[in-house]
């Protein structure tokens, strides 16, 4: 996956449809799980999809 490439695009969906989160190396911080948070209680997000690449 090229990460220059939005994720919608990637997984054929439209805006709003996917909500991405994206943050360099693997570092757990309040705005991450704040991002998380958001996406979980307030949007309402069903499936968390971790994607990672060596």
């Amino acid at each position: 996956m090229d990460f220059s490439t939005s994720t919608e695009v990637f997984f054929d969906q439209g805006f709003w449809d996917i909500y991405s989160i994206r943050i360099a190396g693997n570092v757990l911080n309040d705005d991450f799980l704040g991002s998380m948070e958001l996406a979980t209680k307030v949007v309402g997000t069903i499936i968390v999809l971790v994607l990672g690449h060596t």
